[in-house]
C-alpha cells in the first residue's frame, strides 16, 4: 500500500552537512521566533520540526560559513510562502505574488502593510546588497513567485504526459532559485551559463531534486486537506506516471525511485564532460553533486515530509 511505502532512491553519492549546522540552526529558530509572526507556538513549532533549515545545511555544505545564515533565512520564506500559497484562491495567490516581487524589486509605489512583507522586504535588500550573485537570486525568485500563481496548475492533476509534467514542475518547485542562491552561498559565478554541458549537469539535478521531493512527499501530500484552489490542485509525479501506466501507486513510486537512480548516473556522464570548463565550473559541478545527495538526504530524515 502507497501509505505504508517508504521511498527507497539509491545513490552513490555521500551527503554532507555543513559544518556550522549545530550552530545556524537554533540560531535561525530563534531569529524567526522573534520577527516573523506566527499565528501560536504549536506553528512556530511545526515550522522548527519540518526542518527548513536543515535543508540549507544539507544541500549546500560548501556554503560560504558568512553567506549561510543569510541563505538559511531566505530559503525558509520560500517554504512559508510556498505553504501559504497552497490555501489561498488563485486571486488570492496572484494578488500576494504580485505584492512580493513588488517589495523584491524595491518598487516606489509598494510598501509593506505586514510583519510578513516588512521581514520578507528586508532579507531580500540585503541579499541585494552583496552584488550580481544577490541580483540573479532576486531575480530567480521573483520568477517562481510568477509562475506560483498561474493559472494553469489545476489541469496537472489528472495529466498523465510525464515529460511535460517534469518540464513544468521543475520550475513550480523553485529550482533555479535554490541553484542561484547555492551560487550566491558559495561565491560561485554562473561558471560558462551558456554551455551546454553545465547547461545539462543543471537540467538532471533538477529533474532529481524535484522527482525526488515528489517521491517522499506523496503520503504527506495525499493525507493534507488544503483549503485553497492551488493546493487542491495536487500536483506530484506519482499521480503522473499511474495515470500513464495504468498502474498502482507503489509501482509508480518503484518506477520512479530507478528513474532517480538513472538521472545520478546520467549527470556522472555528463559531468566528466567538464574538465576543460576550468576551476569555477569543476566547484560548481561539485556542488551540485553535493546538492543530489543533500537534497535526498533532507528528503528522506525532514519532518517537512515525513511526520504524518
Amino acid at each position: 500500500m502507497s501509505d505504508s511505502f517508504t521511498p527507497n532512491v539509491s545513490s552513490r553519492i555521500t551527503p554532507r552537512l555543513h559544518p556550522k549546522t549545530n550552530e545556524v540552526i537554533p540560531r535561525v529558530d530563534e531569529w524567526f521566533l522573534h520577527h516573523w509572526p506566527f499565528l501560536s507556538e504549536a506553528v512556530y513549532e511545526e515550522f522548527k520540526s519540518s526542518g527548513p533549515t536543515l535543508f540549507t545545511c544539507y544541500c549546500m555544505p560548501d556554503a560560504l560559513d558568512e553567506r549561510l545564515e543569510l541563505a538559511c533565512k531566505i530559503l525558509n520564506t520560500v517554504f512559508i510562502v510556498d505553504d501559504a500559497l497552497e490555501n489561498m484562491s488563485i486571486e488570492e495567490a496572484q494578488g500576494s505574488c504580485k505584492k512580493f516581487v513588488g517589495l523584491i524589486l524595491g518598487h516606489e509605489d509598494v510598501h509593506p502593510s505586514t510583519q510578513v512583507e516588512k521581514v520578507f522586504r528586508d532579507l531580500h535588500a540585503e541579499i541585494l546588497k552583496i552584488g550580481e550573485l544577490g541580483q540573479n537570486y532576486c531575480e530567480d525568485v521573483v520568477q517562481w513567485l510568477k509562475f506560483a500563481a498561474r493559472d494553469d496548475r489545476p489541469k496537472w492533476k489528472s495529466s498523465s504526459d510525464f515529460s511535460k509534467y517534469c518540464e513544468y514542475r521543475i520550475h513550480d518547485v523553485g529550482y533555479e532559485l535554490t541553484i542561484s542562491m547555492l551560487r550566491y552561498a558559495m561565491d560561485i559565478q554562473h561558471p560558462q551559463r551558456n554551455d551546454e554541458v553545465v547547461r545539462e549537469c543543471e537540467h538532471l539535478v533538477g529533474y532529481h531534486c524535484m522527482l525526488v521531493n515528489d517521491l517522499f512527499s506523496y503520503r504527506k501530500e495525499l493525507a493534507s486537506r488544503s483549503t485553497g484552489e492551488i493546493g487542491k490542485a495536487f500536483m506530484n509525479s506519482v499521480l503522473v506516471v499511474q495515470n500513464s501506466g495504468g498502474i498502482g501507486a507503489q509501482e509508480a513510486m518503484v518506477w520512479l525511485e530507478r528513474y532517480c537512480e538513472k538521472l545520478e548516473e546520467q549527470f556522472e556522464g555528463v559531468a566528466s564532460r567538464t574538465a576543460h570548463l576550468g576551476e569555477d565550473a569543476k566547484r560548481y559541478i561539485n556542488a551540485l553533486r553535493l546538492l543530489f545527495a543533500g537534497n535526498l538526504k533532507w528528503s528522506s530524515v525532514c519532518g517537512r515530509y515525513n511526520k504524518l
